[in-house]
């Protein structure tokens, strides 16, 4: 495994997490909060956001294997 996909695939997965964190997650507590204007979608909302994290990891994931793609 090459070192270098390797640290590439870590900084991606932390910086990806962070903005996630600091910028989606309470945006998406904002909308969703009793009486907001997205308070329906909660559910839908927080399931969008979980997906995000998860693509991230793949995304550094793929990176970190051995495929020509």
């Amino acid at each position: 495994m090459d070192v270098t996909k390797l640290v590439y695939a870590i900084i991606g997965i932390t910086v990806g997490v962070i903005v996630v964190a600091t910028v989606l997650l309470p945006e998406i507590a904002e909308v969703t909060k009793e009486g907001g204007p997205a308070e329906e979608y909660g559910t839908l909302l927080a399931v969008v956001g979980t997906l995000t994290i998860i693509a991230i990891v793949m995304i550094a994931v793929r990176l970190m294997g051995g495929s020509k793609n």
